[in-house]
């Protein structure tokens, strides 16, 4: 059994703690498999989770000045 977390446009994020372990869909997917049993690096899930939320956000606001 294992759980998959996909992050579209993966490339684009931050990952200083190498937690995202391989790539899919034309080289713009990166994903983490997880395992029963593994260890989890919560820290760096949660800051990459963090990232791609700021991520989205960055992209949903409206642009200024026009």
């Amino acid at each position: 059994e294992r759980v998959r977390l996909s992050f579209p446009a993966g490339l684009t994020l931050p990952d200083p703690q190498k937690i995202l372990s391989a790539v899919s869909e034309g080289n713009k997917t990166r994903i983490i498999d997880l395992y029963e049993g593994d260890a989890v690096n919560e820290n760096a899930l949660k800051d990459l989770v963090r990232a791609c939320v700021e991520r989205n956000l960055a992209k949903a606001r409206p642009a200024r000045g026009k």
